[in-house]
């Protein structure tokens, strides 16, 4: 049996599966598609056949991005029609990217003749070419997955974390109205482009037949109704031999390796713990260059260009963070309470959970400042429930197992599904 696999370009995203494609590779043959950079990521396997995106994709992409740019100028005061408007544009943005990559790659996987075709949420082309050749596809997320089942449970609560957009002017009555006039758009647009209509998260739900995951139902945002269409995997760094020592004494800030806090936020965060007794470890991509220059600091508070973020977690007390998956996932494996300030896309959500399953705290829900970052980082590591939580979360998870796709492709297989 053949299997292939389109990935993400993303780091995070192409390393978080290391797990599924080794024990896919024990029993068939892979083709995975990647970029060139990534070649030979998950070692050598005579099941295992690395093939790299074009380079030309990639430039095109970029010409795209030019002529098309999907990123219109948010209203202060938008109508219902402007809120539309403002998911439509990216939306045939990336439809229109993807056939970019479906004009590429859909000579090279017919000569393939895969009986299965993986896809990250975020390789949409992959929809298309399973539609076209007639392939079963499965899709995945790295990244907590946000369904539109979810968000339909309760609208008012969801619907702006869908737009990353505050909703608090708008009735109940315009707020279903808005939904509704979203989802036709998109089936209008979906079907302008020959693709199955997509979700509204469509970068965080991959809506195909059968979909996989990593990290237990508890860290994700999928209806209870559905969750017979979604395996659950055990995230890689569950899989690594635990090593947490008792001395913990330190408290690590990291944004992740894209984008960095606001400067104002460091500054809150040095004040907060110039006179603790911990280690500070803050991880900044621009430190020591001239975008960021920093003087004074206490002799136990010290920046980064980079950090090992794991290493530091087995003695950290506290991680504050941007609110990425991988960092909440480490956090949760290494026993950390969790300070987030989230930036950008799914770490808003991803903010609001952490609040919810008690195991850290928003910062965006104080007044930002040195005695309040204080205060709240004390609560959190004094705190013996957050702590009990947070190990009742890893314990659910390291239960999980990263072999799930592959029985269920062994089943899906066995009962004359192809």
């Amino acid at each position: 049996m053949k299997i292939v696999i389109l990935t993400h370009s993303s780091f995070s995203h192409v390393n978080a599966i290391e797990n599924t494609v080794k024990s896919l590779c024990k029993k068939y043959e892979v083709f995975c598609f990647l970029e060139e950079e990534y070649i030979n990521i998950y070692g050598e396997d005579k099941n295992l056949h690395y093939i790299a995106y074009h380079k030309a994709l990639d430039k095109q992409l970029k010409e795209l991005l030019f002529r098309h740019n999907p990123f219109i100028e948010k209203k202060d005061v938008p109508t219902i029609e402007d809120l539309v408007a403002e998911v439509k544009y990216p939306l045939e943005y990336m439809l229109e990217g993807s056939m970019i990559y479906v004009n590429d790659l859909l000579p090279i996987i017919k000569q393939i003749n895969p009986d299965y075709i993986l896809r990250d949420a975020c390789s949409l082309f992959g929809r298309v070419i399973g539609d076209q050749l007639n392939i079963p596809v499965l899709g995945y997320t790295t990244s907590p997955t946000f369904t539109d089942l979810f968000v339909e449970s309760h609208l008012r609560k969801y619907l702006p974390f869908s737009l990353k957009r505050e909703l608090d002017t708008l009735s109940d009555e315009q707020i279903n109205s808005l939904y509704t006039m979203i989802k036709k758009q998109f089936t209008k647009t979906c079907t302008k482009y020959g693709i199955r209509t997509l979700p509204l998260n469509y970068l965080t739900c991959p809506d195909e037949k059968m979909n996989f995951c990593y990290g237990s139902k508890r860290l994700n945002f999928i209806a209870q109704e559905e969750t017979k269409k979604y395996l659950f995997m055990k995230p890689k760094i569950f899989e690594v031999p635990e090593r947490i020592e008792n001395n913990k004494d330190t408290i690590v800030v990291s944004s992740g390796s894209l984008i960095n806090f606001p400067v104002k936020l460091y500054n809150y965060i040095i004040n907060a713990y110039k006179k603790e007794p911990y280690q500070v470890e803050i991880s900044q991509k621009y430190f020591g260059t001239d975008v960021f220059k920093i003087t004074n600091l206490p002799s136990h508070i010290h920046f980064h260009k980079y950090i090992k973020q794991t290493e530091l977690l087995q003695r950290a007390h506290l991680l504050i963070t941007h609110g990425g998956y991988n960092s909440i996932l480490e956090a949760i494996y290494y026993e950390v309470p969790i300070l987030v300030y989230a930036i950008t896309h799914d770490q808003f959500i991803n903010s609001q959970r952490i609040e919810e399953l008690n195991i850290g705290f928003d910062l965006r829900h104080m007044e930002l400042s040195g005695y309040n970052i204080n205060k709240i980082s004390h609560k959190l590591m004094d705190s013996v429930e957050i702590k009990e939580h947070i190990k009742d979360l890893k314990s659910e998870i390291i239960a999980l197992h990263n072999d799930e796709v592959r029985k269920y492709i062994d089943e899906d297989y066995v009962n004359g599904n192809l």
